[in-house]
């Protein structure tokens, strides 16, 4: 947190009432200012075990076995769509130093529509130098997460997709996590496993 602008209280409880009041209007609050994005960061720093929590369960086993198998020649690419700071980013390394799974390298893009976010991610990365773990990357790419992944304006994210191997995209509590693009699992609050 220290790399990021200090966090305002009364900024941070505007962009909390605005994702409260998006539930109800469907309109996407402004993650623009950055000492609410800093809030919104220390208040949700507990989504880093998200995704952790799911690569737990009996259903994505096969994939979790995938994901932290040691000594890999390849590296990961992931894609968090809507990813905002990387909370499953930094979700996935500590699972991999929990597993001593540390040779297995990541790769993640963070795809959002809300530029700041960049400050965010690079701020994990250089963190991530500081404290000596290795094999792990993170980039930001802007993107329209308000439109599907197939729309005109997201052709770059479409694109990358082809070499990415492991997707996560966040849309009204689904949570859909792929080894490969072709191969989806859709994933939500029964954790139904689907091809």
């Amino acid at each position: 947190m220290e790399l990021l602008p200090a966090a305002a209280i009364a900024e941070t409880m505007e962009l909390k009432r605005g994702l409260c009041l998006s539930t109800n209007i469907g309109q996407r609050p402004s993650f623009e200012n950055a000492q609410a994005r800093s809030g919104y960061i220390q208040a949700k720093i507990n989504r880093c075990g998200n995704l952790p929590s799911l690569l737990l369960t009996e259903e994505l086993s096969e994939l979790r076995s995938k994901l932290f198998r040691s000594k890999q020649p390849k590296c990961w690419n992931m894609a968090l769509y809507g990813g905002g700071p990387g909370f499953d980013a930094l979700g996935l390394v500590f699972m991999r130093e929990y597993f001593r799974a540390y040779d297995v390298n990541f790769h993640t893009t963070v795809y959002d529509n809300e530029p700041g976010w960049k400050a965010a991610i690079d701020a994990v990365e250089i963190t991530l130098g500081r404290v000596g773990l290795q094999n792990v990357s993170l980039n930001f790419q802007h993107c329209d997460i308000t439109m599907d992944v197939h729309a005109p304006e997201n052709k770059h994210v479409w694109k990358s997709l082809l070499s990415t191997a492991f997707f996560v995209r966040f849309s009204q509590s689904v949570v859909t996590a792929a080894t490969s693009y072709s191969r989806i699992r859709r994933i939500g609050c029964g954790l139904q496993s689907s091809t």
